[in-house]
């Protein structure tokens, strides 16, 4: 599943998110119990092809820990921000400001992978829109 995963990021980050999408899924089917990778990249492809229901309720299914706590709840907010929800994107803003008190948008781009992508830019964006501090 660890190739599948890995196929499939190549092919969200070169803007093939049908073909992530279908990897993604069957690193699922093929290891359940491993899935939790899996479905954190099935939930960015829900989010970057703009299918904002289906990458919330993929974000869900995953239990929070560690570092993941504030990264799937960034997810969360820049799907419900999407979704003019802004109510539910304020709480899981709190949240997020809660669990680390120093967070910025600026330091938080500074680790992405895909700092010229156009994807990137309207997730940072949402980000902002919700209200966390650049």
């Amino acid at each position: 599943t660890e190739a599948l995963n890995a196929l499939g990021r190549m092919h969200l980050w070169t803007d093939e998110p049908q073909a992530a999408l279908q990897l993604f899924k069957k690193a699922i089917r093929l290891d359940p119990h491993y899935a939790r990778f899996s479905y954190i990249n099935l939930g960015q492809t829900y989010r970057e092809m703009g299918q904002y229901e289906e990458a919330i309720e993929t974000f869900k299914r995953i239990p929070p820990d560690g570092q993941a706590r504030v990264n799937l709840r960034l997810e969360l907010i820049a799907c419900y921000t999407a979704l003019d929800r802004m109510k539910d994107a304020a709480a899981e803003v709190a949240e997020v400001l809660k669990m680390e008190p120093g967070f910025s948008v600026k330091k938080f781009s500074e680790t992405s992978p895909r700092k010229d992508s156009v994807h990137n830019t309207r997730f940072l964006d949402l980000l902002r829109k919700a209200g966390l501090p650049e």
